[in-house]
């Protein structure tokens, strides 16, 4: 890896850091509120399109443009599609592990958690490969 791509994957987690948070911060609060996962993370995530946008394309990617904000929703939405995916089949698998110990909402929290283990990465590469290719 070099020091540019290095540079730029740092840049990537600083904004998809803050973006993250944004989003699971939205996600938990709707998730206890309500107790209905996927459509607080339907909610959560479209709460979160605008933003992250702006926040990955000045501080994930230095992008100087205005012409990426279609492909940057295209590429949310197939993110968003398999975080429902990961979220529905995860917490089938951690909520029954820890809902006697915590209770039913905060295993959603956890299921939601895990799911980003895997939908961050993807997300990297989704967006550096369909929405910012050149950028540094």
């Amino acid at each position: 890896m070099t020091l540019q791509q290095l540079i730029g994957y740092v840049r990537f987690l600083l904004a998809g850091g803050i973006n993250t948070l944004f989003g699971f911060a939205l996600y938990s609060a709707l998730v206890l509120a309500w107790g209905r996962p996927e459509l607080s993370l339907a909610l959560a995530s479209l709460a979160g399109v605008a933003f992250n946008f702006y926040s990955y394309k000045k501080i994930g990617f230095g992008h100087k443009g205005t012409n990426r904000y279609v492909s940057f929703v295209l590429v949310y939405a197939v993110v968003f599609a398999l975080n429902l995916a990961l979220l529905t089949l995860l917490k089938g698998q951690v909520a029954p592990l820890v809902a006697d110990m915590w209770g039913q909402r905060p295993a959603y929290i956890l299921a939601q958690f895990c799911a980003l283990m895997l939908v961050v990465p993807v997300s990297y590469v989704l967006m550096k490969r369909f929405v910012y290719p050149s950028a540094a």
